[in-house]
Formats: structure tokens, sequence, C-alpha cells
């Protein structure tokens, strides 16, 4: 077993000195649905790890981390629509928090932090445009900024995207 692991570790250190892995963690979108609710229609889901080992070492040290979500919107033959959503991740004494264009909330710990971060909610659609029959594609990219380290995107092992279509 350790000769095995030895083996798999010598292979990974040569992928990522090669350029074809990386040492960290890729994200991973998953669960992504579209919801019409009152405000309209919107597409849900996750991408995790947003903050890993590395950045949640930057936020311990008192780095603010964005992170960001730039989506397309296309809606049958109309233009397509470009949007942004960008929330801020920051330690403070009370614990961690996560503000929005909207609110600043508080979460006592790492985990429950993450699981709040992971989950992204994105206005797709108002509520005049969500006919029955309609298409609509969404093309969303994610990333991770910090205003002191201008490469903190490569702490992530990918750039994550998300392509969904859907009829409503």
């Amino acid at each position: 077993m350790f000769l095995l692991d030895t083996i798999t570790d010598a292979g990974r250190v040569l992928l990522t000195l090669i350029g074809l892995s990386s040492p960290y963690p890729d994200v991973t979108i998953s669960d992504s649905v579209l919801r019409i609710n009152r405000e309209g229609a919107c597409i849900e889901f996750r991408a995790a790890p947003l903050v890993n080992k590395q950045l949640r070492e930057l936020a311990d040290s008192g780095y603010t981390l964005n992170i960001l979500a730039d989506y397309t919107v296309r809606s049958g033959n109309a233009e397509p629509v470009n949007r942004k959503s960008e929330r801020s991740v920051y330690r403070a004494a009370s614990g961690w928090i996560i503000s929005d264009e909207q609110t600043n909330r508080i979460y006592p710990d790492f985990n429950s932090m993450t699981n709040a971060v992971s989950r992204f909610v994105l206005p797709v659609l108002p509520v005049s445009e969500t006919q029955p029959g309609k298409e609509v594609d969404v093309t969303a990219e994610l990333g991770v900024s910090c205003a002191e380290i201008p490469n903190v995107i490569e702490l992530w092992g990918n750039r994550p995207r998300l392509h969904q279509s859907f009829r409503l």
C-alpha cells in the first residue's frame, strides 16, 4: 500500500510540474435547476470547494476574497444579456462574513460559511418574461479575486463553467 501511495504521489507531482495538473482542488458545479418564483426565473446551483485550504489561510490572515459569477442569459431570439453576481468572504472576530449586494450575513464557523457561499441563485428572467415554452440558455463562469493578490484565481484547480439550456 505504501508503494502504491508513493507512486501515485510521484505521478501527481510530475503532472503538476509539466503543467497537466494543478496541486489545488477543482471546483465542481452541481445540482443546477431552473426555478420560477414570484420575482421571475432564476438558476440555482452549488459549486464546491470555493474556499479551499489555501484560500482559507488567506482569509484567516485578514484578506477579503471575492467570489464572482459572470453569466450570460439568452432568451429565445433576443440579444444575450450579461450579468454579474459578486460576494465577499472575510473573517471577523464574530465569525465568517459573507457580504453581497443586499446583505451581510455572519456565520459562526467555517463549515456553515462554505455551505452558504457554495449556493448560487442567479436571476435569469423577470416574471413578465416567463411564458411557458420559452427557451433560455445560461452560461456562467465562476472566479475568485482578492484586491491584494492579483493571481489568487490560480489557487483553484480550474475555472468552473456552467452551460444550461431550459424550456419554461
